[in-house]
């Protein structure tokens, strides 16, 4: 599998992940605000999600995850 689409994939399986719990919480806490509760989800999501970029090299692609909390780091 490419870098790209790997990056891609890790980028939607952990806003999923961090979107489903958000909204799980809200929904337990104000319930009857669909709306608004999977706005502000997506808020949260969006903020706390790590992100993962290719980045092209002399050396060849390489994958690198920035996360709110820690500096970028390599994974492969």
């Amino acid at each position: 599998m490419k870098y790209k689409h790997r990056a891609l994939l890790y980028n939607f399986i952990c806003f999923a992940a961090i979107f489903i719990l958000a909204r799980a919480a809200l929904h337990y806490f104000l319930p009857g605000y669909n709306f608004w509760t999977a706005v502000i989800s997506a808020v949260i999501a969006m903020v706390l999600a790590p992100k993962f970029i290719v980045v092209k090299t002399a050396s060849g692609e390489k994958l690198f995850v920035k996360w709110l909390f820690s500096s970028p780091k390599e994974i492969k």
